[in-house]
């Protein structure tokens, strides 16, 4: 299971990336961009805040469930 503190981790890597290349082109004409570093950031700052709170942070917290016998 994916914890926001994975989540964190893992954003803070992609946001390092960010800001040493924003977009290049490979061998063969080939283009890569990364993330957009503003949403990379607002990402950071939600998932730090979920962090802070104890959440398990498992993708089916991002969900409200309602009761599924209804």
């Amino acid at each position: 299971m994916t914890t926001a503190s994975d989540l964190l981790d893992a954003t803070n890597a992609a946001i390092l990336k960010a800001l040493t290349s924003q977009e290049y082109q490979g061998p063969g004409g080939r283009r890569q961009r990364m993330a957009d570093l503003a949403q990379l950031r607002q990402t950071r700052k939600e998932l730090m805040d979920e962090v802070a709170m104890g959440s398990t942070g498992s993708m089916c917290s991002l969900l409200s469930m309602g009761d599924a016998s209804l």
